[in-house]
């Protein structure tokens, strides 16, 4: 105990003095080390110049990859995981199988250590579309005294796109329809399945559509024309040219009574005042109660076609111009050969239709002297018509004698 009490204001001292240099060493020295950086994803570039081309990217070997870093302690104790992208470019691969390097980015301060790996291997496959048949397979049997009629599908086929390989494989499209104790005319949207000869189901392909109508006739159907129901006005700069509902007919069906009492089926109504444009779009289809679509649409597409005012300049000839109130004692001629120009405003079935001896016009010389004088002529168009702007003319007027020569 003596001992450890001998000389203890130098052991203390000794004590301060190697803690300050282990604090010194290791925050302000701050040792340089290695790690690996395990599992990185790859980063992929321009995957999107693939689709332009249309390639796609279907795999790459590795899936991952460890990435070896140095750097001082400090900084690798900051490092976390999403601090070091592992970047493949494959904008400009080719179909099939390509070897791509490796582009490591890592934070400031962070090096990329030795035996990293370089590359990976990316296989790129064509992407292609063919249509391909639907199969349609019915089991069950129907309700008794109820009897099959026919079937319909639509469509018979559905384009199917995706990687070669995948596509290529591809044999049929199958639709699976139970009619199990129906007792009445049915329509139903079948879900697709992709499948190979053998009947196995083929992924990493996409449809242009997911399902096919499929229907059953047991009961009395008849076709009916489609109207387009309307209501409100339609903005004043607007004129409709075309209203029309295609399909321009619909298949339906129901109890007999019902078929042979409708005459028509109408869409929703169609507010005209918001219309302000042409449209192309599908529209709901108002179905009495019982009443169905064999086809099973619930939509038509709505075609409308509208015009709306503009401009035009028209050119008229001087002669459907009047010179009127000229002053006695004075006469008045146009000195211009060339045309008036007037810009009328309205709807382009007007302006195609015009006939421009219809448009005329006249300047009044009331109060006017001897001279050229440059005037607006006042213009008339039809009906419908609308004057914007009007060049002006220029006018000579002339004394019929010596003394109005001197006014």
């Amino acid at each position: 105990m003596k001992r450890l009490k001998n000389n203890w204001q130098w052991k203390l001292t000794s004590l301060l003095i190697g803690f300050f240099l282990w604090s010194y060493v290791m925050g302000e020295v701050n040792p340089s080390q290695s790690m690996v950086v395990r599992d990185v994803t790859f980063t992929v570039e321009n995957e999107d110049r693939l689709v332009d081309r249309d390639l796609v990217l279907t795999g790459y070997q590795p899936q991952t990859v460890n990435v070896p870093v140095s750097g001082k302690r400090n900084t690798l104790g900051a490092l976390n995981h999403s601090g070091v992208q592992a970047i493949i470019d494959v904008g400009e691969l080719k179909e099939g199988a390509n070897t791509v390097a490796i582009r490591y980015e890592l934070p400031d301060g962070i090096y990329l250590g030795t035996n990293t790996t370089d590359s990976v291997q990316v296989t790129v496959e064509k992407i292609i579309s063919r249509e391909v048949p639907v199969q349609v397979k019915m089991q069950g049997d129907l309700a008794t005294d109820y009897v099959y009629d026919s079937m319909t599908t639509t469509p018979q086929s559905v384009v199917v796109s995706g990687p070669r390989s995948a596509v290529e494989k591809l044999d049929h499209l199958a639709a699976l329809v139970d009619v199990s104790g129906w007792s009445a005319d049915r329509s139903t949207n079948v879900p697709l399945t992709t499948a190979d000869e053998a009947g196995n189901v083929v992924s990493d392909v996409s449809l242009n559509i997911s399902s096919v109508n499929i229907s059953v006739f047991v009961r009395k159907t008849k076709e009916v024309p489609v109207e387009v129901r309307l209501r409100g006005e339609l903005p004043e700069n607007v004129s409709v040219l075309k209203i029309e509902a295609s399909p321009a007919q619909i298949l339906v069906k129901g109890k007999s009574d019902q078929i042979d009492e409708l005459t028509s089926l109408s869409t929703v109504e169609l507010d005209q005042s918001k219309i302000t444009g042409n449209l192309n779009q599908p529209i709901e289809l108002s179905f009495p109660s019982g009443i169905e679509a064999v086809n099973g649409e619930k939509q038509v597409q709505l075609t409308v076609q509208v015009e709306k005012r503009e401009e035009r300049v028209v050119e008229i000839p001087v002669s459907q111009i009047e010179l009127n109130d000229v002053p006695v004692g004075l006469k008045a001629a146009f000195i211009q050969t060339s045309p008036v120009k007037v810009t009328l405003r309205g709807f382009p079935s007007q302006l195609d239709a015009l006939d421009k001896k219809t448009v005329t016009g006249s300047v009044s010389l009331a109060d006017q002297t001897v001279g050229q004088k440059s005037v607006l002529p006042s213009i008339v168009a039809p009906a419908g018509l609308s004057v914007i702007q009007v060049s002006p003319v220029t006018v000579e007027v002339t004394g019929t004698n010596t003394e109005s020569n001197g006014l």
